[in-house]
């Protein structure tokens, strides 16, 4: 899956009701489409890169938390625990 791909089924998870905008924080930030304490701001670059690399999101998750764990940045680690969960609940494709 590319970060474009992630972005597209994140946004419809959002439309169907199946995420919350603030649930989305992690996929956002895994996505390419801001940092998380970016989010929100109203940045331009707050779209996925369109580049057609594919990306272990799982893996990447994981990678995030551990990094903000170490940094003890808790509020990142949450976002990026609560992208996992979406991840592997809703089975979002690798």
């Amino acid at each position: 899956m590319t970060r474009g791909d992630l972005f597209g089924w994140m946004n419809e998870r959002i439309k169907v009701g199946e995420l919350s905008l603030d649930d989305s924080l992690g996929l956002l930030g895994l996505s390419g489409g801001g940092a998380i304490g970016a989010i929100g701001s109203g940045s331009p670059e707050a779209v996925p890169p369109d580049d057609q690399e594919r990306v272990n999101f799982f893996q990447l998750a994981q990678d995030r938390i551990a990094a903000a764990r170490h940094r003890r940045e808790h509020g990142v680690e949450a976002a990026y625990l609560v992208a996992l969960g979406i991840m592997q609940q809703f089975q979002a494709p690798s």
